[in-house]
């Protein structure tokens, strides 16, 4: 039977955590909550410094989709480092790339799933107007959201299952993401102003560009990464067996060695009163009754 290709793979992996996503929501969930708390407080804090609330409804909303994914990027990370998930992908002979593009797939849907909830909100609370150039800000958006998700793939894979994994996957994703950001709140806020494709093709460029960067150096580091980590995970399950295993038979100082299997045998004997006759009960069966019969010993 040959083993599946690239793009089955690719498939399965994302078909797999779609449904454990569909039916326990907890990567969706948790950050469409944390997301809908970042813009309601942003959008508060901002109309009460007086600032333009259509120029920051963008940035809010931005920054409220990159915080929570975050959180999507450790939850669907930890479920692959739960049980060794993870090492069973790794020990199948699948391409490690495929992994990673099924992991960045469903990520981006998780991702997409947010932003569909939130936009509507943020529009109404910022009062943004809505142009008919606004239409320019979809293909920036799923610009931007395929770039954190692939990101956030890669380093979620590095750093999740150890500690602090959620502080770790931001210090790492975020410095990266920030030309990415800047991107997509240049282009949105432009084609909501009622900008044309002159106003948003640079910055919808230099996204196209940031993107194929990120996923050919994602896709060249991945299998690197995880066969790092998967191997290093595999060398503590073993050692921490060993230790299990292992940690009756040592000794601490001062204590009494075990004795010896003729010992043993010997106390068995002692303790069951397997002596050679009558008189010699308690006696160890390991020692000749007539070596106690010149000693001082009461008959």
């Amino acid at each position: 039977m040959n083993p599946p290709g690239f793009w089955r793979t690719a498939w399965v992996v994302f078909g797999i955590d779609l449904r454990i996503e569909r039916r326990t929501g907890e990567a969706t969930i948790t950050a469409l909550l944390f997301a809908a708390l970042v813009l309601v407080v942003s959008a508060f804090a901002l109309a009460e410094s007086g600032a333009e609330a259509a120029a920051a409804g963008p940035a809010a909303f931005w920054i409220a989709v990159g915080l929570s994914a975050n959180l999507a990027v450790v939850r669907s990370w930890t479920r692959e480092r739960d049980d060794a998930a993870l090492d069973g992908l790794l020990l199948a002979p699948v391409p490690r790339a495929a992994i990673l593009l099924g992991k960045t797939a469903s990520l981006a849907a998780t991702l997409f799933a947010v932003e569909a909830a939130l936009a509507f909100p943020a529009v109404l609370f910022f009062r943004v107007p809505v142009a008919g150039s606004a239409a320019w800000i979809l293909p920036a958006a799923v610009l931007a959201t395929l770039g954190i998700a692939v990101v956030g793939s890669l380093f979620g894979a590095m750093v999740v299952g150890g500690p602090a994994a959620d502080l770790l996957v931001g210090v790492a994703i975020y410095p990266l993401l920030i030309p990415l950001f800047l991107g997509v709140v240049e282009v949105s806020r432009a084609a909501l102003l009622g900008g044309g494709w002159a106003e948003v093709s640079g910055w919808t460029m230099l996204l196209v560009a940031f993107d194929v960067a990120l996923g050919a150096g994602a896709l060249w580091l991945f299998g690197h990464v995880v066969e790092e980590r998967g191997g290093a995970g595999r060398r503590d399950r073993s050692a921490s067996g060993r230790g299990g295993r292992g940690g009756a038979s040592r000794r601490s100082p001062g204590a009494r060695p075990f004795p010896s299997g003729r010992a043993r045998e010997g106390q068995g004997a002692a303790g069951r009163g397997d002596g050679g006759g009558p008189g010699e009960r308690g006696v160890p069966a390991a020692v000749p009754a007539g070596a106690f019969s010149a000693g001082p010993f009461p008959g």
